[in-house]
């Protein structure tokens, strides 16, 4: 069997010869294990019909790690994560009760993460990036509930993320064709999202959106005489772009130009803490406090204690927010931890590996960004999976995190060169 290279959207991938006997068979099992795994049917313990397909194929996509660079320290951290996380369950055991359902659903969740990234590590063997794109975006768009209706608002809750996808996905494609042409796709795609989002009290993704519109743009400009240097002015670029971005929004919010609720929400938030980020997000003080607590992490399956509960309510209630109205009860503490952020929650049920990971994970999407803009070679579709990785890795759960998280982290892996050595 024999490669050959290509370049789609920016990001090295390869194909499998023509002649290769099982190619068609082989392509259609990649891209319905793909669409399954953007499917979020939820089975018992977190599993997805996705999940145990790809399972299934195992022995085809065991090894694809190893053509991508850092391929073996993600799957080596995977598995550090996996052991900690039961051993850390072992030793937190004496002090505090282990639910056997709630170890299996935490298990299962991360296994399913990393299942979708070696999937479509296997998978960009033979297609391009925006095929997977939209492909995932459409099973993604398959397991859409009624859920955002009864929230009240179906397109933050349902609708934004699976549409956001395919769009840029659509515009990825035209990119891969034509850069001045998909360039435009690109910024018109975003326009129109970041538009929907506004409309719909979505601060959050209308922030996401204008982020990316700016590093888009910023592709339209000139290269630096080095990728060295343009990758610093896109460093530079990028902290100007967020710093700017917030202070607009903050202001645009606080004059109900995002909508009266947004508003009131926002003034709220500010009074109380200072800060939007603070205000908006208290599960981080609860987090610090944890953290200072028992640095270690709990493991999986742990139960919280009332101990640990009424810590992080000293570290919410340090900010003027007000711990006692049933939420951290109910929804942080009611039955695992949940501390509303995918780094938080690896940390919690896979100790220090688990926060390192999550670290490891927020560093290559930093550092795709910068490389894949200062060589004037990034689609809007990854830049969006990127840039909303690192908002979900610091303020979004675990559970709400994976799809996303998943198809970004498989998306940005780069093929080792045919000179590289096969070990890191």
């Amino acid at each position: 069997m024999t490669q050959r290279h290509i370049t789609k959207d920016g990001l090295r991938v390869a194909r499998w010869d023509e002649g290769y006997p099982g190619r068609q068979i082989t392509s259609a099992l990649m891209l319905f294990s793909v669409l399954l795994l953007g499917n979020r049917e939820i089975l018992d313990y977190n599993a997805t019909i996705g999940y145990l397909f790809a399972t299934a194929l195992l022995p085809l996509w065991i090894m694809e790690f190893r053509r991508y660079r850092a391929g073996n320290w993600f799957a080596a951290g995977a598995v550090v994560c996996v052991i900690s996380g039961l051993w850390l369950a072992a030793f937190s055991s004496q002090t505090h009760e282990v639910v056997a359902s709630t170890l299996l659903g935490a298990l299962a969740l991360f296994l399913g993460f990393v299942v979708t990234v070696m999937v479509l590590l296997w998978a960009r063997r033979i297609f391009p990036v925006w095929v997977l794109g939209l492909v995932y975006g459409l099973g993604m768009l398959s397991s859409i509930s009624t859920g955002g209706l009864a929230a009240g608002n179906f397109w933050k809750y349902a609708l934004a993320t699976p549409l956001t996808v395919i769009g840029l996905s659509l515009a990825a494609g035209i990119l891969a064709r034509s850069r001045a042409a998909g360039r435009l796709a690109d910024l018109l795609m975003l326009a129109v999202f970041a538009a929907m989002s506004l409309l719909n009290d979505s601060r959050s993704m209308f922030g996401t959106l204008l982020i990316v519109a700016a590093l888009v743009g910023w592709q339209v400009l000139p290269r630096g005489r080095s990728v060295r240097n343009s990758m610093v002015r896109s460093f530079a670029a990028l902290g100007l772009v967020v710093v700017a971005l917030y202070n607009v929004g903050t202001s645009m919010a606080l004059e109900g130009m995002l909508g009266e609720a947004a508003a009131e929400r926002s003034a709220m938030q500010l009074q109380m803490s200072g800060s939007l980020l603070l205000g908006g997000r208290p599960e981080l003080m609860a987090t610090l406090s944890l953290m200072a607590n028992q640095p270690m992490g709990y493991g999986l399956g742990v139960d919280p204690q009332l101990s640990d509960i009424m810590v992080a309510k000293q570290g919410m209630a340090s900010i003027g927010y007000n711990p006692d109205n049933g939420y951290v009860e109910r929804f942080m503490f009611g039955h695992q931890f949940e501390l509303h952020s995918t780094a938080a929650d690896l940390w919690v049920t896979m100790g220090i590996p688990g926060l390192v990971f999550a670290l490891a994970l927020g560093a290559g999407c930093v550092l795709w960004i910068l490389h894949a803009v200062a060589a004037r070679e990034a689609s809007a579709l990854v830049l969006f999976l990127a840039v909303y990785s690192l908002w979900n890795l610091m303020f979004s759960p675990f559970y709400s995190a994976v799809p996303t998280l998943g198809l970004a982290v498989g998306l940005m892996f780069s093929l080792r060169s045919e000179r590289e050595p096969s070990r890191e």
